[in-house]
């Protein structure tokens, strides 16, 4: 589809353009973070961008030259490897794909690589330094974090002896949309090897079960991504060589319902010549989907409809704003797998102008907060393109 194509030259143009950034000495890094810090937040108070997470053995220290805004890798030899644990986005959103993309400059030759949702590698000297911007899905840049590296003399790290369960341990995300769940919690130790993170569901027969080794010492964070609608308990206690530390407090998380699958065989007709025709408007279609029920919930589930415009006389597609154009409600009646559809009348339509557009499954409910209030909640799935057409 067009628009695809469009959106796919768009996007690695401006990676481009974030890399020639890089490379230009002079750049104006747009916001530095703090490495296995806080996430950031936007004016909203949201969590929008990343957190990065080193290995072990690598210390990152602020150091405010004039004009400029870096962070500091100090390594305990004169070449070392850094490796980005995890670059994740620490909120869920309907646009929260993202492209990292590293610049390593050192031993006079400067390298470039970019991964989606990976983690990335680089080998390090002391004097190099490294760039790393992360790309929103609509191509912006984000987040720009620059580090150089210093030597210094190996720091040993003891990896026995007793330890202290970690404290304060909390959920740091308001909202589990789309089954991700952001865990923190105070560093007690200067011995450990890393963290293990159990879990179990919430009134089941199974015990606590290990769901994650972290191995890096001194992590105060975690993320779990599609985690599946429902309650749980997490836990989690410090490892060494010598063994573990006592379990922390116990952190109760409800997932709440969202959707997990994606409308499939989607389809166009256009059978339109005038307002008023027997079949007017656009018409959609696309395979009905198998809704799964969850106790305690009362869920209305249904399709979400987007649409777009050109003119026709454009010879090149422009930048598409879509706007809703209703919803389909699930019916009893629907029999998943089986073809079902939804009408764009005609008289909201214009000869003049090209259609285009995207469907996506949505759940819509209430749920009851502490204070006894109720909650709204509307939750969306990725949207599919629905193919093209004019109006006759």
């Amino acid at each position: 589809m067009k628009t695809n194509i469009l959106k796919y030259c768009l996007t690695n143009v401006v990676i481009l353009f974030a890399l020639l950034f890089v490379a230009c000495a002079q750049a104006n890094a747009p916001g530095v973070g703090v490495p296995n810090g806080e996430p950031d937040q936007d004016a909203t108070g949201e969590h929008v961008l990343s957190a990065v997470r080193f290995s072990k053995d690598i210390s990152v220290s602020p150091s405010f030259a004039a004009n400029t805004e870096r962070y500091d890798i100090v390594i305990g030899a004169s070449v070392a490897k850094i490796e980005l644990v995890e670059i994740l986005p620490v909120c869920a959103r309907s646009d929260d794909g993202y492209t990292v993309v590293l610049t390593h400059r050192g031993g006079g030759a400067t390298s470039t690589k970019s991964a989606a949702n990976r983690a990335l590698t680089a080998d390090l000297a002391s004097g190099d330094s490294i760039k790393i911007f992360v790309l929103s899905r609509d191509s912006e840049i984000r987040k720009t974090y620059a580090f150089t590296v210093k030597n210094t003399e190996p720091v040993t790290e003891a990896t026995t002896g007793a330890l202290q369960a970690p404290t304060g341990f909390s959920l740091n995300a308001e909202d589990t949309k789309k089954g991700w769940v952001y865990f923190s919690w105070q560093d007690t130790n200067q011995n450990e090897k890393g963290i293990l993170l159990e879990s179990k569901i919430k009134n089941g027969s199974a015990d606590f079960a290990e769901l994650r080794k972290i191995e890096a010492a001194n992590v105060t964070w975690t993320a779990l991504e599609g985690v599946s609608p429902g309650v749980y308990l997490y836990r989690i206690k410090a490892y060494n060589d010598s063994g573990t530390s006592a379990y922390s407090n116990t952190v109760e998380v409800t997932v709440h319902p969202y959707p997990q699958g994606e409308v499939t065989n989607l389809g166009l007709c256009a059978n339109v010549t005038e307002a008023g025709a027997s079949l007017p408007g656009h018409n959609l279609y696309w395979d009905a989907y198998a809704f799964p029920s969850y106790q305690g919930y009362d869920i209305e589930y249904g399709y979400a409809i987007y649409s777009a415009k050109w003119l026709r006389t454009e010879s090149v597609i422009p930048e598409l704003e879509f706007v809703s154009a209703g919803v389909r409600k699930a019916s009893v009646n629907d029999t998943p797998q089986t073809r079902i559809g939804a009408q764009i009348a005609a008289d909201s339509l214009s000869l003049a102008y090209m259609y285009t557009y995207q469907i996506c499954l949505y759940y819509k409910y209430t749920i009851s907060q502490a204070d006894g209030s109720a909650k709204e909640i509307y939750y969306e799935g990725p949207r599919r393109d629905c193919g093209s057409s004019a109006s006759k």
